[in-house]
C-alpha cells in the first residue's frame, strides 16, 4: 500500500477494530502521524519562542491529554490517537493475535517490574529494571508490528494484500 493510500485509510477506518491491516498500512500511517506531531511541536516553538530561549526539538508520537500538554498535543491526541489504535489491533489481526492478548503484556510487564522494584528499591535496580521492561515492551510492539501477514485468510478476514484495496 502506498503512503497517501495508507492514511486515507487509517482515518476512514477511524474506529474500526476488525479486519486486517498490511505492515505498509500501519507503518505509512504511524510515520505521517510522526511527521505530523514533528511538526506541530516545533512549528508551535518556533512562533512562541522569540525570546531568546533555547531551541528544542521534538520527535515522536506524543499522545497526551489535558492541561499540562500543549494545544497541538491536545488536539492532535483528540483526532488520531483512536485511529492508531484501531490500525494496530487490524495489524495485530493481520498476524493472527487479537489485540486484548498483547494488551495484557504491558499490564503484565508492569506489575513483575513492580514486584522488583518492591523487593529491592535502589536507584541502580529501578534504572535496570525500567530499562528492562521498556526493552521487552518495544520489542514486543516491534516483532507484533514488523511480522509478515498470515498467509490467506485468517479468522480475522481476507490478506490484505490478496483483497483489491
Amino acid at each position: 500500500m502506498r503512503a497517501g493510500q495508507a492514511i486515507l485509510s487509517g482515518f476512514r477506518k477511524y474506529a474500526i477494530f476488525e479486519g486486517r491491516s498490511s505492515r505498509s498500512e500501519f507503518w505509512w500511517f504511524t510515520l505521517f502521524l510522526a511527521i505530523a506531531e514533528f511538526l506541530g511541536q516545533n512549528v508551535g516553538q518556533n512562533w512562541t519562542n522569540v525570546d531568546g530561549n533555547s531551541f528544542r526539538i521534538h520527535f515522536g508520537l506524543n499522545f497526551g491529554l489535558g492541561p499540562e500538554f500543549s494545544w497541538w498535543t491536545n488536539l492532535f491526541t483528540a483526532l488520531c490517537f483512536i485511529p492508531f489504535c484501531a490500525l494496530f489491533a487490524r495489524r495485530l489481526h493481520d498476524i493472527g493475535i487479537h489485540a486484548s492478548r498483547l494488551l495484557l503484556f504491558p499490564f503484565g510487564l508492569l506489575a513483575l517490574a513492580m514486584l522488583i522494584l518492591k523487593l529491592s528499591p535502589t536507584a541502580d535496580t529501578q534504572k535496570f529494571v525500567l530499562f528492562i521492561a521498556l526493552l521487552l515492551f518495544f520489542g514486543t510492539f516491534l516483532f507484533a508490528t514488523l511480522k509478515q501477514s498470515q498467509p490467506g485468510p485468517n479468522k480475522y478476514g481476507p490478506n490484505p494484500h490478496e483483497v483489491p484495496q
